[in-house]
């Protein structure tokens, strides 16, 4: 009943050990208290308190009311099952005869917040830079392989000559700009979660915070990758249509030229 954690930062700052007595003074409103406790464990952060706010202790409820001579509201956290209702357990608790000054639901605030227009705005803006981004890396893609075949169209036609067979030559090409999108997406995923494991840590405020989760949207990337699978769809049929009219007669007659 008279144990007490401290931050370890006050342990250390008053060269106190666990297990050393500690007195301390409890006020709350106009009501004043003291107590001795001992030292039980120490902690760095603590739920819903932050480092600036003062020395924070934590210490049993029902002392703290003895010494402060009688009850005081105070807050109860209860961790609810997804399907539960928050209004209907402080519904139910009121019936029980127990008074409920307020109550806060957190996944309720955080739809609050999830549906701020000032988040769905960032986020707007955000995804139509991501998707823009992806649009245009699509068109680059598709461009450049039709550009690369315009430049290769004397080589191609001198292995159509050598004998390869149409079918041959599109898994060549494919093989080419698969090779190259997956490099593209490898490379470009990987330094994605490198910088976010790297960079989200600095967003950190001053005063110390629980670290940064950091997680990655992996729904979104395997969407991307398959808006890129599109494009090497489009590239690969593409290229196809322009081996099927590929004149071998003109391409040997060219790499006769050059």
């Amino acid at each position: 009943p008279t144990a007490v954690l401290v931050q370890r930062q006050f342990l250390e700052h008053h060269g106190l050990h666990v297990g050393d007595p500690l007195a301390l003074t409890v006020q709350k409103g106009d009501r004043r208290g003291h107590g001795v406790f001992v030292i039980a464990g120490v902690f760095d952060l603590f739920p819903t308190t932050y480092p600036n706010q003062g020395p924070i202790f934590v210490a049993n409820l029902d002392t703290l009311f003895e010494a402060l001579g009688g009850e005081l509201p105070y807050d109860v956290w209860l961790r609810l099952t997804p399907e539960a209702s928050g209004e209907a357990v402080v519904a139910g608790v009121r019936k029980l005869g127990i008074q409920v000054v307020d109550a806060e639901d957190a996944r309720s605030l955080i739809r609050q917040a999830q549906n701020s227009p000032a988040r769905r705005g960032i986020f707007g803006i955000l995804s139509a830079g991501f998707l823009s981004a992806a649009f245009l890396t699509m068109l680059s893609f598709v461009i450049v392989a039709f550009l690369s075949f315009q430049r290769r169209y004397v080589e191609l036609g001198v292995l159509r000559a050598l004998g390869l067979s149409q079918k041959q030559m599109a898994v060549l090409l494919g093989t080419e700009q698969a090779i190259l999108l997956v490099t593209g997406v490898i490379i470009g995923t990987g330094l994605g979660v490198v910088t976010s494991y790297v960079f989200i840590p600095l967003l950190q405020p001053g005063f110390p915070t629980p670290p940064f989760v950091v997680h990655i949207a992996w729904n979104a990337v395997g969407g991307i990758v398959l808006f890129f699978v599109v494009a090497l769809s489009l590239s690969v049929a593409s290229l196809l249509s322009l081996l099927s009219h590929l004149k071998l007669f003109q391409a040997v007659k060219l790499g006769e030229m050059v």
